[in-house]
């Protein structure tokens, strides 16, 4: 009798645990589209104004902007824009970024 209810408490603990893997190691990251906007500088001794990235986010995805962030990886003008279109998604959006 004992050994039978040690299998059965063996046998739900592994059933258990092989569940709560099966559920915990499935990933379920949204797919993004990359967004990019190409720009060059108007003055070439000048790097990119964020007020000219601003307005060129503005006018290919009306929205609010949330951040313009610097990222280099991506070139000397590049930045990353992150946008909440008027149709409620968010946008990660490259912005002069020639590396990638």
């Amino acid at each position: 009798m004992m050994s039978k209810s040690i299998i059965a408490i063996g046998v739900r603990t592994i059933f258990l645990a092989s569940t709560f893997f099966i559920f915990t190691s499935n990933s379920y990251a949204e797919i993004t589209t990359p967004y990019k906007i190409s720009i060059s500088r108007t003055n070439p001794k000048e790097p990119v104004r964020k007020s000219e990235i601003m307005a060129e986010v503005n006018s290919q995805f009306p929205g609010r902007l949330l951040s313009i962030r610097r990222y280099p990886a991506g070139g000397e003008d590049c930045h990353t824009v992150h946008s909440m279109g008027d149709d409620g998604e968010l946008r990660i959006i490259m912005v002069a970024c020639t590396n990638l």
